[in-house]
């Protein structure tokens, strides 16, 4: 009978390692899959692609892309709901006008680097949507980083200058490594 039990134990414990090593390994090959999911093949022709009209009389929100990857619906979400409205000007906004890929794939072009945004705009936008950015280097975010504490430090001098408080928000379900200096949660007031 111990023999029996003995027996059941074995084959037990080789199905559950069997099968916990086959999970494993399409969880893990899945989820490289879904986050690595960079472009490979060169960029196609965007000739004739135009940039939106700006409308300096309607408030402005930029929605930031990374240098690596972006949460595909924390990009999505913010980008539509606010162009729904028609009460806003909308940009896709990155580090350069390369091609840059949100996670599943999709891959998406920049309206506007941060220097044409600013030459755009010449203030800060009204409202910064941060999607979460994955970063497998963190120096690839910097200049993402540094754009977004600059566009606070100009918002802030703007308002001093009126003598008005300072109430600008930036937007971020998932602000990754504190990107900015202080780590405030989610909905970071800049001051």
């Amino acid at each position: 009978m111990l023999r029996f039990l003995l027996r059941i134990a074995v084959y037990l414990s080789v199905v559950v390692v069997l099968m916990g090593g086959v999970i494993a390994s399409g969880y893990l090959s899945s989820q490289k899959a879904f986050w690595g999911s960079v472009r490979q093949e060169p960029v196609p022709s965007l000739q004739g692609v135009q940039k939106p009209q700006h409308d300096p009389n309607k408030p402005t929100v930029v929605v930031l892309l990374g240098n690596e990857n972006t949460e595909g619906l924390d990009f999505m979400i913010p980008y539509q709901l606010f162009s729904m409205t028609g009460a806003y000007n909308v940009y896709a906004v990155a580090e350069d006008n390369q091609v840059r890929s949100l996670t599943g794939g999709l891959d998406v072009v920049p309206h506007y680097s941060f220097k044409e945004m600013d030459e755009l705009l010449g203030k800060s936008a009204d409202i910064i949507a941060i999607p979460y950015m994955t970063m497998r280097d963190p120096k690839s975010y910097e200049p993402v980083r540094k754009w977004i504490a600059a566009q606070g430090n100009h918002f802030n001098k703007h308002l001093r200058r009126r003598g008005q408080s300072c109430r600008y928000r930036v937007i971020g379900w998932q602000i990754s490594s504190n990107a900015l200096a202080n780590d405030a949660g989610p909905y970071q007031e800049i001051s």
